[in-house]
C-alpha cells in the first residue's frame, strides 16, 4: 500500500523502510537466515588463516632464538660478551650440521631453535683458548726480567 507521494514527489509508505541487515528484509527471500532451509542454506563465514606461531617465526629470524636464549650466555662479562658477538660461529656450526645430514643422504630435519636448544654455553666457553676467553695472564703478573750481568 503506497500513500500518495509527498515531499519532492517520493511516495510515502506506511511503516519506516527496513534495514538491510534485518532478518525480515526481503520477504521470503531470507527466510534461511532464521531457519534452516534447504533451498536456501546460510552461508558459512569465511574461515579465518591461524596467526602463525611463534615458532615459525624464530626459524626465520634465528637471531631472536640465539638471543633469547642470553640467560644461558654465563655467569662472567667475559663468557656474555664472547657470546653475544659469536652468533655468526655457532650459526655456522648449526649449518655444518645441516651438510652433514645431507651429506649422509638424510633430509635436513635440524631446526636451529632446537640446535640451540641443546646447545651447551659453558662446555663451548670452555674449550676456548684463554686469550679468546678475555684471560690475559699477563695483567695480573708481568713478565719477568732476567738481567745478565
Amino acid at each position: 500500500m503506497v500513500m500518495p507521494s509527498g515531499f519532492f514527489g517520493q511516495p510515502q509508505h506506511p511503516f519506516p523502510p527496513r534495514r538491510a541487515g534485518s532478518p525480515f528484509s526481503g520477504g521470503f527471500g531470507d527466510f534461511g537466515a532464521l531457519h534452516h532451509n534447504p533451498l536456501n542454506p546460510p552461508t558459512p563465514p569465511p574461515p579465518t588463516p591461524p596467526p602463525p606461531p611463534a615458532f615459525d617465526f624464530l626459524e626465520e629470524e634465528p637471531r631472536l632464538a640465539y638471543y633469547g636464549q642470553q640467560g644461558r650466555f654465563g655467569r662472567s662479562p667475559n663468557q656474555r660478551r664472547y657470546f653475544q658477538d659469536a652468533f655468526q660461529n655457532i650459526f655456522n656450526q648449526y649449518l655444518g650440521q645441516l651438510g652433514q645430514q645431507i651429506q649422509g643422504g638424510g633430509q635436513p630435519n635440524l631446526q636451529f631453535t632446537d640446535f640451540i636448544r641443546d646447545f651447551d654455553f659453558n662446555q663451548s666457553f670452555a674449550n676456548l683458548d684463554p686469550g679468546e676467553r678475555g684471560f690475559f695472564p699477563s695483567r695480573i703478573a708481568p713478565r719477568t726480567r732476567f738481567l745478565f750481568y
